[in-house]
């Protein structure tokens, strides 16, 4: 089964000026969502479009942001930085943003049940793969140069994305792990734990049957094999294996209390040990370290 499927006829779209400065163009872009969807906050992909102002042919970045408004800030930081460098930049409003975060969830975030979550990944990674069935029929995008960065969330809807979809040839994944069940399960802040709980004897028990569901992953592939559990379809591990040829470069904290540094290791190792710099950070204090990352991520892109 691959949740990831979706009609990529043509879409036009519709794309409005939004900002016209010295080195770039800024468009808000609406596209339609083509699931069937349940939410009707989800029935439009919705993002900003950065275009450089030089008359050549430009790669393209999309930079995917994390839980809560205010993760998307860094991304468009990034993106009005990168556009100067004539790399096209898109930055997507996710269903998780308060722009289309549907009303039945609000309540729950981000204590949504299983089939919630895997609804906000599915539509998520279809968002991913319509932007790049979008651009990469413009005439100003190589469609050959796609890069993906995500941020915590969006670095795992990136993992997925790249995962499924090999026009994207390379991806940045800034404070990612893998292994959901043990992330929740380490990780220093206990909400999870405490809103789902379960013994350690339990908990060893998921992590096998993932183990096996792994296995089976890398001796069939993904379309063949059929997950028990539904979060399989959702976490990086899963995918990791198709990002092996591609160029992929980790960033995280090292005082990450979200990401224990095992549950980082572990999709390091599951993507071939790729290139990993650690920030002298906590998970969101990262960004104040931002010319760092900045310099680690236009180093990367200069070396495709």
């Amino acid at each position: 089964m691959n949740p990831y499927i979706y009609d990529n006829s043509p879409d036009k779209g519709e794309i409005k000026l939004k900002k016209d400065t010295r080195h770039y163009l800024q468009y808000r872009v609406r596209l339609n969502n083509p699931l069937d969807i349940v939410h009707p906050e989800n029935e439009v992909i919705l993002g900003d479009y950065y275009v450089p102002k030089s008359r050549t042919i430009h790669p393209l970045m999309i930079l995917v942001h994390g839980m809560g408004d205010y993760s998307r800030i860094p991304c468009t930081m990034l993106a009005r930085k990168l556009v100067k460098q004539d790399i096209a930049c898109f930055v997507p409003y996710l269903t998780i943003h308060s722009k289309r975060l549907p009303k039945a969830h609000k309540s729950d975030m981000p204590y949504l049940t299983p089939q919630q979550w895997f609804e906000v990944y599915r539509v998520s990674v279809v968002d991913i793969r319509r932007i790049i069935d979008w651009t990469s029929v413009r005439d100003e995008i190589d469609p050959e140069k796609i890069v993906i960065t995500g941020i915590s969330f969006g670095g795992f809807v990136s993992s997925i994305s790249m995962g499924i979809d090999e026009r994207i040839k390379a991806g940045v994944l800034i404070v990612t792990g893998g292994n959901a069940n043990k992330i929740s399960w380490l990780s220093q802040s206990n909400r999870y734990r405490k809103k789902y709980p379960r013994s350690e004897s339990e908990h060893n028990s998921v992590l096998e049957k993932y183990r096996q569901y792994l296995d089976e992953v890398q001796k069939f592939g993904f379309n063949n094999v059929d997950a028990e559990n539904i979060s399989y379809y959702s976490d990086p591990l899963t995918f990791a294996g198709k990002l092996r040829e591609r160029p992929v470069l980790m960033i995280n904290a090292e005082k990450d209390k979200y990401l224990h540094k095992e549950t980082v290791i572990e999709l390091w190792e599951a993507l071939g040990k790729p290139r990993i710099e650690w920030i002298s950070s906590g998970h969101v204090t990262l960004w104040l370290r931002y010319k760092t990352v900045y310099k680690i991520v236009t180093g990367f892109l200069e070396s495709l």
